[in-house]
């Protein structure tokens, strides 16, 4: 303990060894911060790549599942033509496909 407060006293009393101190704390500050910034960067670049990925994959899957829809409803219109007559499942198929306009 008594060489930890000799050397304190040296460093207060000369000149040159309180510049040293504070320029050495100084940069390891500077240090600290600018890994800091660089790690933060890096996480920023990551996030907005992968929220541009879950946003495409998003857009993929809701396209894809209105291309599902569109087909299975086409499907089960063919179905009820095929299966269950032409009389007035044909009229009301056709009414699904091609809506009103109004």
């Amino acid at each position: 303990m008594h060489h930890i407060s000799v050397l304190f006293q040296f460093m207060m009393s000369n000149k040159l060894a309180r510049l040293f101190v504070f320029a050495y704390s100084v940069l390891l500050h500077l240090l600290v911060f600018l890994v800091l910034m660089r790690y933060l960067c890096s996480h920023i670049k990551f996030a907005k790549k992968n929220i541009r990925i879950q946003i495409s994959r998003f857009a993929y899957v809701d396209s894809y599942r209105r291309d599902l829809a569109s087909e299975w409803h086409e499907k089960y219109l063919q179905h009820m033509e095929d299966a269950h007559g032409h009389e007035q499942d044909a009229a009301a198929a056709a009414a699904h496909r091609h809506p009103p306009e109004g």
